[in-house]
């Protein structure tokens, strides 16, 4: 059995008994999928890759070096022979690029987003064994980084069939251009919805979801399921972040929504099943085309959120006719705070509403069960972090590099939850594998917390500057050339362990 030593962020891929995954040790692993054995490797270090994508024998890859956006970032386009891993295409590129979700290949041309602290554009590659050439790109499409990208095309519904690519950033806006010309569709900034539910202002790294006819975006906050032709908001989960792509399902009765929401639960939802509770700005469940009732109008506010897609003038080609417009029915304003369940109104029909059956068949109209609270008397934090990608020795040696993780643990957790009295200091630096080893466990601990209950604030702030690639900037030279970067040039956040004390 081979024995893959990085972590896994994106998807693998597998046809014909072999299962193929890029890690994050900067290493692309064949394996026999039923045994588990090492039929080949690629070498990829200094870049890491993160969704792999199998079409006609070949595999397709966007690596990067670093985990965020600075200047001297680089990505690498790779194509790979599936039999040996021979390579057939590789073209280096500027900028950063990470994609976690499927790879977008589209009318023989592979898809991605690139970013640089001044820049954030679209670029599309040619594949095949001859491919590798800049097919076109998309210069300037938005203000924040884009780490995602979705390009839904030949579905059922007439608007979208055309080819529409789909994506959201850092500053919490949902966009989405025709694949055509690139030229903006719509766009919808979920920054006023997350403001009038009084919750934090909601970031895009994972790829969103196409599913008849929506759009399901996972976000810091929570989940936002969208008219995909329109981008009006229809039903949301907003009670904490959702921290990978969405599973959507469809049966005759409508869509089986599944997700992962922050602090281990696994959510499957219904129309007849909504999220359990009120609180934390969970709106209802609906579908546009069910029939009943009129809902509430929406307030001023909510219905300023969206707009009409109006179509926009290609800088290279003619202006478009606009596309015809879908009109979803009335949905009610998501509540911010808590309040009664009101009795179910019987359906068009005459027929009255599902009543979810008991929680043992996974799904529940009570609240769930809330994870403890920390007691007051909680001021310190004793942190684990395992980093991969690193000398291990050499960061056992080297002070002023454990010093540096020390400082973007307290940068993460911030200096409202620190004070001036609050100190983050490095316990001890541990390995296995002797003098090669390339992983190594930080521990840290976390005093001085200026609140008794800021503990698990701190923690929870660590958990989100992890999953958002931001914990530790690392400082290598361009273009990955060794030497410069110090121990942590490459350093990768596999894993992060923090206990409240």
């Amino acid at each position: 059995m081979g024995i893959i030593t990085g972590g896994f962020y994106g998807f693998p891929a597998y046809d014909k008994g072999m299962l193929y995954i890029g890690a994050s040790d900067g290493i692309l692993y064949a394996l026999n999928g039923s045994t588990g054995q090492e039929l080949w490797v690629y070498v990829a270090l200094p870049y890491r890759m993160d969704s792999l994508r199998l079409m006609d024998g070949i595999i397709y890859t966007v690596a990067h070096t670093g985990e965020y956006i600075a200047d001297g970032e680089q990505a690498r386009y790779l194509a790979l022979n599936a039999t040996d891993g021979t390579v057939l295409i590789l073209r280096d590129e500027n900028g950063y690029t990470s994609e976690s979700g499927v790879v977008n290949i589209i009318d023989g041309v592979l898809i991605a987003g690139f970013a640089t602290p001044t820049t954030n554009d679209l670029r599309a590659f040619t594949t095949g064994p001859g491919g590798g050439d800049l097919a076109w790109t998309a210069p300037e499409i938005t203000d924040t980084a884009i780490e995602s990208i979705l390009v839904v095309k030949d579905v059922a519904d007439p608007l979208i069939s055309e080819g529409v690519i789909f994506f959201g950033n850092d500053a919490g806006e949902v966009l989405a251009l025709r694949l055509q010309d690139q030229s903006l569709w719509w766009k919808v900034d979920l920054k006023e919805l997350a403001n009038r539910q009084e919750i934090p202002l909601p970031s895009i790294w994972i790829q969103p979801t196409y599913s008849a006819d929506r759009l399901y975006v996972a976000t810091s906050v929570g989940l936002f399921v969208l008219d995909a032709a329109t981008g009006e908001f229809l039903w949301g989960d907003l009670r904490n972040r959702i921290p990978a792509k969405v599973l959507v399902l469809e049966h005759a009765e409508g869509p089986q929504v599944i997700y992962l929401r922050y602090l281990n639960y696994m959510e499957s939802r219904t129309a007849a099943c909504p999220p359990a509770g009120a609180a934390g700005g969970i709106s209802s469940l609906a579908l546009a085309e069910e029939k009943g009732p009129a809902a509430p109008t929406p307030s001023p506010a909510a219905g300023s959120q969206t707009s009409s897609p109006t179509p926009l003038p290609s800088s290279s080609s003619p202006q478009e006719a606009p596309l015809p417009s879908r009109t979803p029915s009335p949905l009610p304003s998501p509540s911010p705070s808590p309040s009664p369940p009101k009795p179910q109104q019987p359906a068009a029909g005459g027929s009255s509403c599902p009543v979810c059956p008991p929680a043992a068949a996974n799904c529940s109209s009570t609240p769930q069960p809330q994870p403890p609270t920390q007691s007051a008397a909680a001021h310190e934090l004793a942190v684990s972090i395992v980093l991969g990608t690193v000398p291990a020795p050499l960061l056992k040696l080297d002070r002023s590099s454990q010093d540096q993780v020390a400082a973007a643990v307290a940068k993460a957790i911030g200096a409202k939850l620190l004070g001036s009295s609050g100190r983050v200091q490095v316990t001890g630096v541990a390995y296995s594998g002797g003098s090669s080893s390339t992983q190594a466990t930080v521990r840290l601990l976390v005093s001085g917390l200026r609140r008794g209950d800021a503990a698990a604030d701190a923690a929870a702030a660590l958990e989100e500057a992890v999953l958002g690639g931001k914990l530790l900037r690392p400082v290598a030279s361009p273009r990955g050339k060794a030497g410069s970067g110090g121990v942590l040039a490459y350093a990768v956040v596999k894993t992060m362990i923090a206990v409240v004390q």
